[in-house]
């Protein structure tokens, strides 16, 4: 920049916080600060002077804070040589006086002159200056800072410049935090506003490829079809949505023309769907897309019999990817490759049953959230096999063609939306009744044992690294052993298990029998059954489609459910439901239980006390502001409830100072995207909403450690991750 004062020019830099200096000239009083360095409070100046102060005694920050409340609008700080230096800071300043910098020589010239009239004018547009910042604080690893100031430079200027947005969504994609959720967004909008200012061919691509990103599949077909030079770019851009989408025909069409080496630079989000469209290409999909006899199911082995090896492999595919997509967020894509196996193989895979129970995982809003909730209960209450089988020559629940790439159950986070559940669960209960009408008692009187000690089975898939497994090892352990004799079943039907998971050899050494089960639900029927026990505990039923379906059999004259996953069952099998008087403080909800409730007056479990990391670590370590209030909301994304939102955009509002931390999975980026949706649409601050990456424990911890506190959501809130915050001493 430069200073005029009367006949002489001084050059000047603007500073890398604060105002910017407009590119016409500006006439401003300049006066000296009182005292000098401004360190503290100076002397009030007219509205709008030109305050000049000298370098030292105090931050740059904490002078332009002084400097603004003495109704300065520029602050001259003069070095102590002629350097004309930059200054800089770590955190974002909210002052909006401008900041500049002059050599030490130049500001001895001032001082004599004072006080004057000085003309200031800047040889960059205020968006130019916009970039440099951005650029900068990319380039010296202070990429909160680049986008704080992308948001104060769009939200506060005039940004009709294609060049601002179309300069900064090379520069966000190509820099080395692109894979950051705030830095996608951001990329996401700079192309997105790009377009209203050009009809540029990189423009289209750049928004149907950010487009691609986030899951708006149609949309980014939409802007790569407006790209009128079709380049190979478009065309694999192209390709790789309609896959996403479903559109199985369309993807065959331009798989040949896409050249191999797109895919080295293809979304990495997208790598199983990638993988799965080259496989399904080099097994000839198109010739499987027709009407055709590819598959006869073998009740007896319970096993499809394919026509071709080809025929299977695609079959498999369209499963994997209806589960893949789920997960990741593409939720109404998932249904459409989900319902082309049920076309290819028919109802015997079990895919009609993973459709019905399908629920989004995030809502867009709550009318949505009802009647997907309403919808669910009547399509569980009327589904029938419609095609012409016998239930006995069809797959068992527990062999669902989706299982074989996921342990989860589609109705697992049902209880997450706050209604009352019991009802929708029953009803799944006589559902599957209805479609397998097989026996469920094992045996079908249970005989009374006399022993000095009863025996209490656990089961579960979870006695490892996992929230069960931390919430009832210190159980086992404390169990008297003079009463009680111990039967631990681990399930291994998805996990393998593990000898050098430090929570799996706990267990190990804890139960009196530790038995593996078989991955054959009638082998794992048998094991159980043989060890005639009094009681048996499911450590939580909801999260694990196998277990859900050996709960409903009966193996002890007592069986119970805990509050690892505390939603009813819906099970006439399970007599009891175990938690805490302190879990409830509306005991109404009782009623919501299929199960007798049972509540201690204790917490209910015995938790192990974790082993804490090195907690010597500061906030700059996570890219997070150090002079900010973090509230960290560390759940699955899945327990955003929409009516949480409110609370998370009064805390924005009523702190400035606010940011709000919470965490997702890399196998839930369109979920977190939806998620963001949501947020923008009550045009809360949402660039003060971080998402940061599911972490290992030892650095899940340590992030803990630098928040101010923790939220719990609700209506369904936190267990082991509650605990561990306040093992911290982190205040909930």
């Amino acid at each position: 920049c430069l200073l005029y004062v009367e006949n002489e020019k001084y050059e000047c830099r603007g500073a890398m916080f604060g105002g910017f200096i407009p590119l016409v000239n500006t006439t401003l009083k300049l006066v000296v600060a009182q005292p000098l360095k401004a360190c503290s409070e100076i002397q009030a100046m007219e509205n709008g002077s030109m305050i000049l102060v000298q370098r030292g005694g105090c931050p740059f920050t904490e002078k332009l804070k002084n400097v603004q409340k003495a109704n300065g609008s520029y602050m001259v700080v003069v070095n102590n040589d002629d350097m004309i230096f930059l200054m800089q800071s770590i955190d974002w300043v909210e002052e909006s006086a401008v900041a500049i910098a002059i050599g030490a020589s130049d500001g001895a010239k001032l001082m004599q002159k004072l006080p004057t009239l000085v003309k200031i004018s800047s040889t960059a547009t205020v968006l130019d200056q916009c970039i440099v910042r951005i650029k900068k604080f990319l380039d010296i690893n202070v990429p909160r800072l680049a986008i704080e100031t992308f948001y104060h430079c769009h939200n506060n200027y005039n940004t009709e410049s294609n060049n601002f947005y179309m300069t900064l969504a090379r520069l966000f994609s190509e820099s080395t935090y692109k894979s950051w959720e705030e830095i996608e967004e951001i990329s996401l909008l700079s192309s997105i506003s790009a377009l209203n200012y050009t009809d540029d061919t990189e423009a289209y691509i750049m928004a149907g490829e950010n487009l691609l990103l986030a899951g708006s599949f149609t949309e980014s077909i939409n802007q790569f079809e407006k790209d009128t030079e079709k380049s190979a770019q478009v065309l694999c851009g192209k390709l790789l949505s309609y896959f996403l989408m479903g559109n199985y025909e369309m993807a065959c069409t331009l798989y040949d023309d896409c050249p191999a080496s797109y895919w080295a630079t293809a979304p990495p989000q997208y790598k199983v769907a990638i993988d799965t469209l080259h496989g399904v290409m080099l097994h000839n999909l198109k010739n499987y897309l027709k009407p055709g006899n590819y598959c006869s199911f073998d009740s007896t082995q319970q096993t499809f019999q394919f026509s071709t090896p080809a025929a299977k492999y695609i079959f498999e595919s369209y499963t994997q990817m209806g589960v893949y997509l789920d997960e990741l967020g593409a939720f109404e894509s998932s249904l459409i490759h989900l319902n082309y196996g049920l076309q290819m193989c028919g109802e015997a895979t079990g895919l009609q049953i993973r459709q019905a129970l399908a629920i989004p995982s995030v809502f867009s809003d709550s009318q949505t959230m009802e009647k997907w909730m309403s919808d669910l209960l009547t399509k569980v209450k009327t589904l029938q096999l419609t095609d012409s089988i016998d239930p006995q020559h069809t797959y068992q629940p527990e062999n669902a063609a989706y299982l074989k790439w996921t342990i989860t159950p589609p109705t697992m986070l049902l209880g997450y939306q706050g209604y009352r559940v019991d009802n929708v669960q029953k009803s799944i209960v006589n559902m599957y009744d209805r479609l397998y009408p097989f026996p469920r008692l094992i045996p079908s009187s249970i005989p009374i044992v006399p022993s000095a000690k009863k025996r209490i089975g656990f089961i579960s898939s979870w006695f490892r690294t996992h929230s069960v497994g931390k919430l009832f090892l210190g159980i086992l352990q404390k169990l008297d052993r003079d009463r009680f004799e111990v039967i631990v079943f681990a399930a291994t039907h998805f996990f393998p298990l593990s000898s050098a998971d430090i929570y799996t050899k706990q267990f190990q050494q804890v139960a009196d029998t530790f038995i593996v089960l078989s991955k054959a639900m009638d082998e794992a029927i048998d094991l159980i059954a043989g060890q005639t026990l009094d009681v048996l505990i499911f450590p939580e039923i909801g999260m694990d489609s196998w277990l859900m379906v050996l709960a409903s059999y009966r193996f002890a004259r007592v069986q119970c459910m805990f509050w690892g996953h505390p939603i009813t069952s819906g099970l006439s099998s399970i007599d009891y439901f175990i938690a805490s008087d302190h879990f409830f403080s509306d005991k109404s909800v009782l009623e919501n239980y299929t199960e007798q409730v049972v509540l201690f007056n204790s917490l209910s479990t015995y938790f192990t006390w974790p082993i804490l990391p090195s907690l010597s670590i500061n906030r700059g370590h996570f890219h997070l502001p150090e002079s900010s209030h973090i509230y960290i909301c560390p759940q699955t994304i899945m327990k955003m409830h929409v009516e949480f939102d409110e609370i998370l955009q009064t805390i924005l509002i009523k702190d400035s100072k606010a940011y709000i931390v919470l965490l997702y999975s890399k196998s839930q980026t369109l979920w977190r995207r939806r998620l963001r949706d949501r947020f923008n649409r009550r045009k809360m601050p949402t660039h003060r909403i971080i998402f940061v990456e599911t972490l290992p424990y030892s650095r899940f911890m340590q992030l803990l450690s630098i928040a101010n506190v923790m939220l719990d959501p609700f209506p369904f809130g936190g267990g082991v991750t509650t605990l561990d915050a306040l093992a911290l001493g982190l205040y909930v």
